[in-house]
């Protein structure tokens, strides 16, 4: 009786460690899904970034483009502004 208690402990004892082996090894693959569906977002995260600078490389462009015509905008308006001074200028001297 007593060689099968012992039989029954050590087979008990076997079956729990490959239970427990089993059961250990199972969080890795459920951390393993994690770690892709985290890598999956960073890539995400890494296209919307390129799409950003894309976006804002763009805006940059634009903002050069408007401030050159503002640029170009106030010189016209100052020469429209000497134009018109010496024609008030001219008319003042044929009042007088």
């Amino acid at each position: 009786m007593n060689r099968l208690v012992v039989i029954g402990t050590i087979v008990g004892i076997l079956i729990g460690a490959l239970v427990g082996f089993l059961w250990w090894g199972m969080p890795p693959q459920r951390v393993q899904g994690e770690l892709d569906a985290a890598r999956k977002r960073a890539d995400g995260l890494e296209q919307q970034l390129d799409a950003a600078r894309t976006n804002a490389r763009g805006l940059e462009t634009r903002l050069k483009e408007t401030q050159d015509r503002l640029a170009a905008a106030e010189k016209d308006l100052t020469s429209v502004k000497e134009m018109n001074l010496k024609l008030q200028r001219l008319v003042g001297r044929g009042k007088k």
